[in-house]
């Protein structure tokens, strides 16, 4: 599916609630947005289904292989959100569990920032071999280990910034041409989801008495089912 098909199908949605004033622009300003805001609906638990992991698939990149260097790593470029994350350490201090230079895989949980403080003083939750934490920040993935080891080497899962869909204003563009057009990553029962997102923000900030209207209308329409 393209762009151009795509307006369309919000226009004739849009239709159906006397809403004739989306251009061309405001689709490429308000179709980003809700490709964001649907690809957030999608992660908000880290361990996301099959079925999300299907639908997102051409935004997943998997097992990417990852070398830290003082516990850090540069993230990925269009790097979005972590999916999974898999730390191979090297042991430099013996621990009831392991001897100096085994290697231990191990699967860091993400250390929230108002946890950081309890997670250094606690004692049970310190970050070391046995707890492990991973933070991120702008550009760049870090593993907390503590000082019994050091951070080697890792893979990781992890979803890519959607790519920004244009649709040419100029009606005299040729729609067959990608710069003019842009097609879309998704399947369609995602692409779906953007629709109705993208018309309900539109609704939301453009023509907010009539998105209040259809927002009724659609639960009278339900009620009636």
């Amino acid at each position: 599916m393209r762009a151009l098909e795509v307006y369309r199908y919000i226009l004739h949605e849009l239709d159906k609630h006397e809403s004739p004033t989306f251009t061309v622009n405001a689709f490429n300003y308000f179709w980003n947005s809700a490709t964001d805001e649907t690809v957030k609906e999608y992660r908000r638990d880290f361990d996301l289904r099959q079925k999300d992991l299907d639908d997102l698939r051409a935004i997943i990149a998997l097992n990417h292989s990852i070398t830290f260097i003082n516990g850090k790593v540069e993230l990925p470029i269009k790097y979005l959100h972590l999916l999974y994350l898999e730390v191979v350490l090297k042991m430099i201090k013996e621990t009831n569990d392991h001897d100096v230079d085994d290697i231990v895989t191990v699967y860091p949980k993400r250390l929230k920032t108002n946890q950081k403080g309890f997670a250094q003083e606690n004692s049970y939750q310190k970050p070391s071999a046995g707890y492990s934490y991973f933070q991120v920040d702008k550009d760049s993935l870090y593993v907390l280990v503590g000082d019994d080891a050091t951070v080697q080497t890792g893979k990781m899962d992890y979803l890519l910034t959607p790519e920004i869909v244009y649709l040419n204003p100029d009606k005299t563009s040729d729609f067959t041409l990608e710069e003019n057009n842009s097609t879309l990553q998704f399947p369609d029962t995602v692409v779906r989801n953007i629709i109705k997102n993208c018309k309900r923000i539109f609704l939301e900030n453009i023509e907010s008495q009539r998105y209040a209207s259809a927002v009724q209308e659609e639960a009278i329409r339900k009620q009636n089912e």
